[in-house]
């Protein structure tokens, strides 16, 4: 996964070979999948305990910056902990995804496998509570608007300052916002049947496959925008946010091709997922 991110996901938000590497989310899975490897060998208790300091206190870290460290240290501090630029000989790179603290959320993913092993009923009563519970805690910790997120709310700002959490890294108040309305979901999906469900089934098999070529579609999809609109390939073969500032649509246009470009690569992935089902190749796998 680490691999392909700085390869053919790279290319794909940039179609340009000459650009600089973007770490973003697929390598921090990755890496995160490697720790886990490590972590999976500890018991249940210390694995949850490990997830647990690790998303609610890394942002005692905030504090720490790379300015104030030199040679590897600064290195090793700028993937962890703080997105930028790392500088290496023969290439540059951009942390998008820094490290912390995906480690945390990998491991309590891993711990939520035992639900898995309980009765639906049984589960998804633990799901609906669990994601009641993360949701008020973000309530409560950002409504204190002390720790847990690097950017504070103003009350003298519009209510969407208090849900604009930092995400790189991702901040307590950015985990508990997001993953416990996904606890609440990943239970009342759970009972969904009908055409919806059989959509989300076929999209929830193939994730990684889906979010590769997604990228390309898209970037593609930018291009021929860009030559209609009058700019050449060559402004459109870059970063998105070097883009030329009039270029795009608003934001209930982007809404529409979001659903246009999801409908559109349907029956790829219904075909992958059926080709990963009937093939006994381990590679498949991984998408």
């Amino acid at each position: 996964m680490v691999f392909l991110d700085l390869t053919i996901i790279t290319f794909g938000w940039n179609f340009d070979l000459s650009y600089l590497t973007f770490l973003n989310v697929v390598w921090a899975i990755g890496v995160s999948m490697i720790v886990l490897a490590a972590l999976i060998q500890l018991p249940m208790p210390a694995i949850i305990g490990f997830g647990v300091f690790m998303v609610v206190g890394h942002n005692l870290l905030d504090g720490v910056s790379s300015d104030n460290m030199s040679g590897a240290w600064a290195l090793i501090w700028q993937i962890l902990h703080e997105q930028g630029f790392v500088e290496l000989p023969l290439i540059r790179y951009f942390v998008i995804y820094p490290l912390i603290p995906w480690f945390g959320v990998m491991a309590l993913g891993y711990a939520m496998g035992v639900l898995y092993t309980k009765a639906e009923v049984h589960r998804n009563k633990k799901l609906l509570v669990l994601g009641m519970v993360v949701t008020a805690l973000f309530f409560v910790v950002r409504g204190l608007n002390g720790y847990g997120d690097p950017a504070p709310w103003s009350r003298q700002q519009t209510i969407l300052s208090f849900f604009n959490t930092t995400k790189y890294p991702a901040s307590l108040d950015f985990l508990l916002m997001t993953l416990g309305p996904a606890l609440i979901l990943l239970g009342a999906f759970e009972k969904l049947s009908g055409t919806f469900a059989r959509v989300m089934i076929v999209f929830g098999r193939v994730p990684l496959f889906f979010y590769v070529i997604h990228i390309y579609f898209i970037h593609l999809l930018a291009v021929f925008f860009g030559l209609l609109m009058g700019f050449p390939v060559s402004e459109m073969t870059k970063s998105f946010g070097q883009y030329p500032e009039t270029w795009g649509f608003g934001l209930f246009t982007v809404y529409l091709i979001w659903l246009g470009v999801v409908g559109v690569l349907y029956p790829a992935c219904k075909w992958f997922s059926n080709y990963k089902h009937t093939s006994r190749k381990a590679w498949l796998s991984l998408f």
